[in-house]
């Protein structure tokens, strides 16, 4: 099976998401999947108006 993994933090950064992120990865992979992540190049940001 093909599976995406999005995340909004910059991957593999350490952190608990990401470390979560990275057993799904593993795990998936050991089971025969397809797996992809996609993660951010900034990290969250805040909206600001002005």
């Amino acid at each position: 099976m093909k599976i995406g993994l999005v995340t909004p933090y910059i991957y593999p950064l350490p952190g608990g998401v990401n470390a979560h992120v990275a057993y799904l990865y593993e795990n998936l992979i050991a089971r025969g999947h397809d797996v992809r992540i996609l993660s951010s190049t900034h990290g969250p940001q805040k909206h600001t108006e002005g």
